[in-house]
């Protein structure tokens, strides 16, 4: 999570939050091409590292990791996990990622939504990956729901397939999958923020907190249905692709 979103929850909440266990299913389910091989993982803007602690700890593939790398500019120098292995590193500067290392798995999570070139950025950290390698990305969808969440977290525009779809190909990768996620809670958001947005010009805080149990649970079980149907409704809150380099 970003370190914005996590001044609102500690690390066991933020993991037990019902939109961070959502993502986790699509993490692996960008793995199961590598069932039976090994798997090295690095993530950019990893924040909290949440993700790659649900990959040492509780992925289906688990086993299968052999080391997670994550990097994030805001990350603090006395950042650490305890779940994760001495192997692994949490790292807040570009400069110490070593550019001969390649990774199965690249992992840019509500990222490329923050800058204005995020093709160039797609292609400075494809060097990273190995020839049969994968990319997987999520994203905010739609202009529509623009917030002053948005802004407060620094978001550059929200996405569509359309638009994911084209800058991941002018990056030079081939799609194996893209969805929406969150469809469900779609129009709820698209009424709260076409109806009762904040005008005051102040820039909204994170709104991710852990919600009671109950909804946190039946939240969850939409989500992991959503994912079971295959995503298959043409709208959500969120976007998230699948891809591998196209050679």
């Amino acid at each position: 999570m970003d370190f914005v979103e996590a001044s609102n929850i500690d690390l066991q909440k933020e993991a037990s939050h019902w939109w961070i266990k959502t993502r986790f299913q699509y993490i692996d389910l960008a793995l199961e091409k590598f069932q039976g091989k090994e798997i090295s993982v690095l993530e950019i803007g990893c924040g909290t590292a949440q993700n790659l602690a649900f990959l040492r700890n509780e992925s289906r593939y688990k086993d299968q990791v052999t080391r997670v790398v994550g990097i994030d500019l805001n990350l603090p120098k006395n950042f650490s996990r305890p779940d994760l292995k001495s192997t692994d590193k949490l790292l807040n500067s570009l400069d110490d990622l070593e550019s001969s290392e390649k990774y199965n798995l690249l992992i840019m999570l509500d990222l490329i939504e923050h800058v204005d070139d995020p093709v160039q950025l797609l292609k400075e950290y494809k060097k990273y990956l190995v020839d049969d390698g994968i990319l997987l990305i999520l994203v905010p969808s739609f202009q529509s729901l623009w917030s002053q969440h948005d802004i407060a977290l620094g978001h550059v525009k929200r996405y569509t397939l359309a638009i994911l779809k084209n800058e991941t190909e002018k990056a030079g990768f081939r799609r194996i999958r893209e969805g929406y996620l969150f469809s469900v809670f779609f129009p709820i958001v698209f009424i709260l923020r076409k109806f009762f947005r904040d005008n005051s010009g102040n820039q909204a805080e994170s709104d991710l907190k852990l919600p009671n149990p109950v909804i946190n649970s039946i939240c969850y079980f939409l989500g992991v249905l959503e994912r079971k149907l295959g995503n298959i409704l043409p709208f959500g809150t969120s976007a998230f692709g699948i891809y591998e380099q196209d050679q």
